[in-house]
């Protein structure tokens, strides 16, 4: 079980459920078997329509960045160390519990979701390892792409202390990961496709964690490895519409000549829906009505609470499920994360509606909502240890106080850090009413 406060929160069996649901489905981001499925072992990568032979490359080198990106290149790397072709791995991630290294294994802690100068420098240190091996064509660099890569992996253009003020502003202001990573990318020595300048004319396969709505893999960790459609324009247009300090001169293009991806191959290995699917199909072994109203959620939290209640409420009792990432303008110095607003703006509007035949979970897939919980259930138990308690629901939501809130009535779920982010995952169990 990976929810470990997964009895205090089983309150009533529509909470144990969806509480079920949800572990569930955490437990099926399972690394080794989508690794398993590339047969490296028999010294191949078997991916989609492709086959490549490790045999063919000189050289084998893995770079890995983003939240839980440790996890991949660490299964990967173990496999690869067999091979006399293989160079290394170099990593940049949070330090996980199971820590594992050995004298071809780089590890660089990282930090998320700011850039830090701890980030730049183990950045740099694996440019210039790359830019010493003077890469060819019959090399191979294979690129864990992660979740949080835009901040853990990064050389900007701009003064780093400017650069952090652009990036506070960019997650406090409502701008969805589309519009942040666009102007990221225009930012950056890396971003956008700019990476593959330091790798070519090397061989790149990437393997993809998607935590964005959609699967654009070139807004994932702001699309190291993958052309860049946006422009030094459209990063222009943003900045001004969100009013970021910056001057024109401070923004580059990102590379558009057809030869750097020539050789390259980006793969998603992980995303939202794969285990929203999984979800569904646990829901009706069941014998329980079930269905994926959308895997695409990108609205506001205070819409999507009226709009994902609005839904349901015309469907009959079941659990529905949603994927994808709400949005957060952050008002005030306060604690806790879109998830948690999500769930909290939920139970406001259960309150007003009088809405006894509802129960509604929100969690972000990697066990952190910008703070040790990662995500909260509520219903009208939560309403009733509100009431005892006295808690004035507007007070912690204008005061983006959600994870106060949750601390007090015992509602938010505990994981802990979890390995893969997949963006977010949100259930609603509709009851008779």
């Amino acid at each position: 079980m990976l929810i470990k406060n997964f009895n205090e929160l089983a309150l009533s069996s529509e909470r144990k459920t969806l509480l079920e649901v949800l572990n569930f489905g955490l437990e099926n981001l399972n690394i080794e078997n989508e690794i398993e499925k590339l047969k490296l072992k028999e010294g191949f990568i078997f991916v989609e329509d492709k086959i490549f032979n490790l045999e063919d490359f000189s050289r084998i080198v893995l770079v890995g960045f983003g939240k839980g990106s440790f996890y991949i290149a660490s299964s990967i790397h173990k496999i690869l160390l067999e091979r006399k072709n293989f160079l290394g791995s170099f990593v940049i991630d949070f330090k996980y519990d199971n820590f594992y290294f050995d004298d071809k294994f780089y590890f660089f802690e990282g930090d998320h979701p700011l850039v830090t100068e701890r980030n730049i420098l183990a950045t740099k240190k694996i440019i210039e390892f790359l830019k010493e091996l003077n890469l060819k064509e019959n090399d191979l660099v294979i690129v864990i792409i992660c979740g949080g890569g835009s901040s853990m992996f990064e050389i900007p253009v701009i003064d780093f202390s400017k650069l952090i003020k652009i990036n506070q502003k960019l997650l406090t202001c409502g701008a969805n990961i589309y519009e942040v990573n666009t102007i990221r990318k225009h930012l950056s020595f890396l971003k956008g496709g700019s990476f593959l300048k330091i790798l070519y004319p090397a061989k790149v396969i990437s393997f993809i964690v998607s935590d964005v709505v959609g699967d654009d893999i070139s807004i994932v960790a702001s699309g190291p490895t993958c052309f860049d459609n946006t422009t030094k324009e459209d990063a222009l247009k943003l900045i001004k519409k969100y009013s970021i300090e910056i001057k024109e001169n401070e923004i580059i293009e990102t590379p558009k000549e057809k030869k750097f991806f020539e050789n390259v191959f980006n793969f998603i290995l992980f995303n939202n829906l794969k285990i929203l699917k999984k979800m569904e199909d646990f829901v009706k072994n069941l014998k329980i009505e079930a269905e994926i109203i959308s895997s695409k959620v990108n609205e506001s939290t205070e819409e999507f609470s009226q709009k994902s209640l609005e839904i349901v409420l015309k469907l009959k009792k079941g659990i529905y499920i949603f994927g994808g990432e709400t949005t957060l303008c952050v008002k005030k110095p306060g604690k806790g994360g879109r998830n948690q607003d999500l769930a909290l703006r939920v139970l406001k509007i259960l309150k007003e509606k009088n809405l006894k035949n509802i129960v509604f979970l929100a969690f972000n897939s990697d066990g952190w909502d910008n703070s040790e919980f990662g995500g909260a259930i509520v219903d009208q138990i939560s309403l009733d240890k509100a009431e005892k308690m006295n808690l004035d629901i507007n007070y912690f939501l204008n005061e983006n106080l959600s994870f106060y809130f949750f601390e007090k009535t015992k509602d938010y779920i505990l994981t802990g850090r979890l390995p893969i982010n997949v963006a977010d995952f949100i259930l609603i169990y509709k009851t008779a009413s």
